[in-house]
């Protein structure tokens, strides 16, 4: 994929089998109404995206513009035989969290990780940008790609920060997911909140409290 389209090549002789053109995606440098930071340019579809091979589905994550000024991470599910967006696609993290409740804010929050599809859910996990600038938090969210695509869980470091960067995503073992996060800003006095550590994750992800699933060093501070 570029930054702003999804491409499908033929793999033998590199010929172009189609292509789709996406929202408009994040221009860099942004004015700081939009975003504080960023060092991509123009910032679009970052992460790897995955493919379901059972339905013939290519799904991505997306940085888009909408409406000149508003940022927002947006999950694409695309035909992988066409190319064209499903139908009920793409997802609105932004509107998806807020619905749950939830805090997440595309303004902060970056993807380069490549997605997941694991036991039927589609995974996709988020850093910061370029700068670090805002309080993001290293987050997961899982997609259930039904009739009408809907985020069934998430995951979130509770301290400021911890980016989960990792180019590869989150890994598998077939049972379970496992996921890594950055260093966390943690105020004067305060205890470990999700940083520097390895977590596995199970479908819904539940926050993991169990001491095996879990390994944090001694020395993450």
């Amino acid at each position: 994929p570029t930054r702003r389209s999804s491409d499908l090549l033929n793999a033998d002789t590199g010929a172009q089998v189609w292509r789709t053109q996406l929202a408009a995606p994040l221009p860099n440098p942004s004015p700081h109404s939009i975003v504080g930071c960023g060092d991509i340019d123009p910032e679009g579809i970052t992460g790897a995206p995955v493919i379901d091979p059972a339905t013939g589905t290519l799904y991505l994550d997306a940085m888009t513009l909408q409406n000149g000024t508003l940022p927002r991470q947006t999950v694409y599910a695309l035909s992988l035989s066409t190319g064209k967006v499903l139908p009920k696609w793409p997802v609105n993290v932004d509107a998806a969290m807020t619905a749950r409740h939830e805090v997440f804010s595309s303004k902060v929050q970056g993807e380069r990780s490549a997605l997941q599809f694991f036991k039927g859910k589609l995974y996709v996990n988020y850093a910061g940008r370029g700068g670090d600038c805002g309080d993001y938090h290293g987050t997961v969210i899982e997609i259930t790609p039904a009739a009408t695509p809907a985020i069934s869980g998430s995951w979130a470091t509770r301290a400021s920060r911890g980016g989960m960067w990792s180019q590869g995503g989150l890994g598998s073992d077939g049972q379970s997911l496992f996921g890594t996060t950055g260093n966390t800003f943690v105020q004067q006095g305060a205890g470990w909140g999700d940083g520097e550590a390895v977590f596995r994750f199970k479908p819904g992800l539940a926050r993991p409290t169990a001491a095996k699933d879990f390994f944090t060093p001694v020395q993450w501070k």
